[in-house]
């Protein structure tokens, strides 16, 4: 795999309100800014309006944090506590 390659990471997860952890997803816009991140959408499930699926790209797998288990586990990551997840994400990566 080509590390210098872009990636988009998909990651979908129930959170316990959406509106909190929107709130908290947008505070750290400036965050993935400084990274190279790019948002590319937020969207909530049309059955259950917590589940929501989140897509941004990366500029490279090396931003996209792999291994993932090291970037998405929440046990790893206390900020990611905060923010309402009611469990770790599932995450899909494209390159």
């Amino acid at each position: 795999m080509n590390e210098n390659m872009e990636t988009i990471i998909i990651v979908s997860h129930e959170v316990q309100r959406f509106e909190t952890w929107q709130e908290a997803f947008y505070a750290r816009a400036h965050i993935r800014h400084e990274a190279g991140i790019l948002t590319l959408g937020v969207y909530r499930d049309l059955e259950n309006e917590n589940y929501i699926t989140g897509c941004v790209l990366c500029p490279s797998v090396i931003t996209a944090g792999f291994p993932k288990e090291a970037a998405w586990n929440s046990s790893r990551q206390p900020a990611m506590r905060l923010t309402t997840f009611l469990a770790d994400p599932t995450c899909g990566y494209r390159t």
